[in-house]
């Protein structure tokens, strides 16, 4: 995938499953395919893939968390299909705090769902999704882009703007030196728009412009 093969991948990872004995590894590889089929733009595939695995789940001891990697990615794959926002808002939050998920799950999970309650403008639920996450933001298993791309969503929607823009710049500064060009365009991209919606033209145009270069 990082070379720009998502489809070589998710066909070399389907052979993987089917040569794996053991359901949890089918399981964790099951995953791999998925983000491959994703980043493939192969839906429908990534959709049927997503339900086998989680007809994994109740034969996998102890049973993996409700929003882990495959969990979160379901709700985007739903969202996609047309699941109404408030429903999947509704059938998950309470997951953010159960205590049998890692914490770089709950927090890629928190990032999906406050992005959700921003689209549908409840604020007291978006408070409420960052209460739940701000405990893990900053230990050593969230990736500083993870946890300035989340404060950034947050001020911008729910928080302080002028907080939003400075995390911005911060995560711009990091994404210049990120050792990985499509996720440094991605960050570069996300805080180019903060300082559109939230900043200075000035800063926006300059940054949407190293993006550009860097993607050249």
């Amino acid at each position: 995938m990082d070379v720009g093969m998502p489809m070589e991948a998710a066909d070399v990872l389907a052979r993987a499953i089917a040569l794996s004995t053991g359901i949890a590894e089918q399981y964790d590889i099951g995953a791999q395919r998925v983000r491959a089929l994703m980043h493939a733009e192969r839906e429908e595939e990534s959709l049927q893939e997503l339900e086998r695995l989680l007809a994994l789940r109740d034969s996998i001891t102890p049973r993996p968390y409700r929003l882990d990697e495959v969990g979160w990615m379901h709700l985007g794959a739903q969202w996609n299909g047309g699941v109404s926002e408030v429903e999947l808002l509704r059938e998950n939050v309470e997951a953010l705090a159960a205590d049998n998920g890692s914490i770089r799950d709950r927090v890629r999970a928190a990032a999906w769902l406050l992005g959700a309650a921003d689209n549908i403008c409840d604020f007291d639920l978006g408070h409420r999704i960052y209460r739940l996450a701000r405990p893990y933001l900053d230990t050593a298993e969230v990736a500083p882009e993870i946890r300035l791309s989340f404060e950034i969503v947050y001020h911008c929607s729910f928080g302080d703007q002028f907080k939003a823009v400075e995390l911005a710049h911060e995560l711009f500064a990091h994404a210049r030196d990120y050792n990985k060009v499509p996720f440094a365009v991605r960050y570069m991209r996300y805080a180019a728009h903060t300082f559109r919606c939230h900043g200075s033209a000035e800063d926006a145009i300059s940054a949407f412009e190293t993006a550009f270069d860097a993607a050249k």
